[in-house]
């Protein structure tokens, strides 16, 4: 009897994680049951911390509405778009994406603005599409250590320098490149 009352017991708790697991991850931003998630910066929701909370390896799309903090993506098949994908760039980040080992991160209909901002791509792959990177105080595009960037429409000016390659790999198709205060491609 007492193995049944620790059974019983056993299954509540977990039952009680499962659901404060959910509770916790529904209450940072919109949740749809395909791993979608709209993720409103402005009201102060964060893309780390829904990114953070993913313990589980399936993909998710974050949705960005307003003017999001840079963020880092470690884990694989992560798509940042905006909410809003009519008017592109329909979403702004105000800092740096970092994808750090992660295989087909997708960023689309983004802007980059100001300061630290831009991507940088060590170790994984990111597809770029229709983003926009302007003033930042560092590279607009940091690929390295056999990192993969494909990058089709968009722009990267107004950087130190557009793109910086070091043991990497870069594909641009149709990307404006121009009027950076350095080189607009460095490879090494």
């Amino acid at each position: 009897m007492k193995s049944k009352v620790t059974l019983v017991k056993s299954i509540i708790s977990v039952a009680a994680l499962l659901l404060l697991l959910g509770v916790s991850t529904n209450s940072s931003a919109y949740w749809g049951r395909d791993g979608t998630y709209v993720v409103k910066c402005d009201a102060g929701m964060t893309p780390q911390h829904i990114l953070d909370m993913q313990w589980f390896a399936r993909p998710i799309e974050l949705q960005l509405v307003g003017i999001c903090p840079g963020f880092t993506i470690k884990r694989d098949d992560v798509t940042v778009t905006a909410r809003d994908s009519e008017a592109c760039p329909g979403a702004t980040v105000s800092g740096k994406i970092s994808v750090d080992g992660a295989r087909n991160a997708r960023l689309a209909c983004i802007s980059f603005m100001g300061g630290e901002s831009g991507i940088a791509v060590s170790g994984g792959k990111a597809v770029l599409e229709d983003v926009h990177i302007s003033g930042s105080n560092d590279s607009g595009i940091w690929i390295d250590d056999s990192g993969t960037v494909e990058m089709s429409g968009g722009s990267i000016t107004d950087t130190v320098a557009g793109v910086f390659i070091e043991n990497g790999h870069g594909s641009f198709d149709e990307v404006d490149i121009s009027s950076n205060r350095g080189t607009a491609v460095s490879v090494e």
